[in-house]
């Protein structure tokens, strides 16, 4: 007995004790709740935050859809679920002031009209103007065997155009030296479906797309997307549509978010569009720090501009034709010095940079939205084919030549021996 009672005493005191310290631990324990979660909340932020374009512009760290669909031009009632017609009217730009105006029989009047650029017309929808509104995707692999995945990616991106009642020419180029078989395109499908044979493996793309403007009729407005890319916006084509009809260069993004290797991760490069950043500032300093700024991935053009310009400057046959596309849209041209890193080339590039700039008037529009760019094995070696021709080894009026459809034909024996290194 006299055991058990000290151990009954003690528990008594530290019963007695726990009783009264207990707002005690229950505010420790919340000022450990509270710093915890400040902590939570702090990590969250700092991965989660948008960091800011040179202190000014949020830029996305991750691929995310953050579109604010405001109705700042007319979208389309499929857009808005609307069942009655969106008006079109140059004084009253939501059509209040409505009625109903036949449209002329000449379809360039017609298109001017549905997009409130001539006065008295009315129009259902922009998609009404969707027949005129063409998707140019050139495809080519220099490797032998081809690329499986782009050309997976190239029926797929297809494949949604064709859900919204958007045309898709494919332009398909092989070398044949190589043993390469048509895998995106079938003989006899023109304009659609477009082939061509290039004898040497030089940068193609812009080349392939003059070839097809030459042989497609019927579209006012062209699109060039590379295939293997997705677009957050949903409505791209609704916008670019408007704003091709206002602008000369529009370029139909604002980041670009490339997918790591195999997509099976987002461990890749975020990079803004140029003419997005430009529409901020014109600080050098910010577009050098990106990698991959000046890369077109998705450009549009009307077709009066197209054939003001002649054609799409193709005789960057080393690459780089998105930079001068995107020097001769903005209008302070002569700032930018990167072609400088290849003074030769830049010569040859110079005379279509500064025609195109008279014809752009430095009006240009972005497209709200980012795409994701899929991964895909790698196509040209820019810089080694970039370095080969910077000393004078490149004179495009001496050293390539247009077969009777536009395609550029390699006269130089040297740069022919080059791009057979091109593997």
């Amino acid at each position: 007995m006299s055991f058990v009672s000290p151990i009954i005493v003690r528990i008594y005191v530290l019963r007695r004790k726990l009783i009264e310290n207990i707002p005690r631990i229950l505010q420790i324990f919340f000022v450990f709740y509270l710093v915890l979660t400040f902590l939570v909340i702090s990590v969250e932020t700092y991965f989660l935050t948008t960091p800011k374009f040179d202190q000014m512009n949020p830029v996305p760290k991750v691929y995310n859809t953050t579109l604010q669909m405001t109705n700042y031009y007319p979208f389309s009632a499929f857009l808005h679920n609307k069942t009655s017609p969106v008006l079109f009217h140059k004084s009253d730009f939501y059509g209040s002031n409505g009625g109903i105006t036949p449209f002329a029989k000449d379809a360039r009047y017609d298109i001017l009209c549905k997009l409130n650029v001539e006065p008295q017309c009315i129009t259902n929808f922009i998609a009404e103007t969707i027949d005129l509104f063409y998707v140019f995707s050139p495809i080519y692999s220099i490797i032998p065997e081809g690329s499986p995945v782009l050309y997976e990616f190239h029926v797929d991106f297809g494949n949604n155009l064709k859900t919204v009642g958007i045309k898709m020419v494919t332009i398909e180029a092989i070398f044949p030296d190589r043993k390469q078989k048509y895998n995106a395109t079938k003989a006899g499908n023109e304009p659609f479906e477009i082939q061509v044979t290039l004898d040497e493996p030089f940068y193609a793309r812009e080349n392939l797309l003059n070839v097809a403007a030459r042989k497609v009729p019927g579209w006012e407005y062209m699109s060039w997307i590379d295939a293997h890319q997705i677009f957050d916006n949903k409505y791209w084509w609704e916008e670019a549509i408007y704003k091709l009809e206002h602008y000369n260069v529009v370029q139909y993004f604002n980041w670009v978010v490339r997918i790591g290797s195999y997509n099976i991760s987002f461990e890749g490069p975020t990079d803004p569009g140029i003419l997005y950043v430009y529409s901020h500032t014109n600080l050098t300093r910010v577009y050098e720090y990106y990698d991959n700024i000046w890369a077109g991935n998705a450009y549009g053009i009307r077709r009066d501009v197209y054939e003001k310009l002649g054609r799409i400057m193709d005789e960057c046959i080393s690459g780089c034709c998105d930079i001068g596309y995107a020097i001769a849209a903005m209008k302070n041209m002569n700032d930018w010095k990167i072609l400088d890193n290849w003074p030769n080339y830049k010569k040859q590039l110079m005379p279509w940079i500064e025609h195109a700039h008279k014809v752009f008037e430095g009006k240009w529009a972005v497209i709200r939205g980012n795409l994701s760019h899929l991964w895909h094995e790698h196509n040209f070696n820019y810089p080694k084919m970039l370095k080969a021709i910077r000393n004078g080894n490149y004179d495009a009026t001496r050293d390539i030549e247009r077969d009777e459809n536009g395609t550029i034909r390699i006269k130089s024996k040297y740069l022919k021996e080059l791009y057979a290194q091109n593997k």
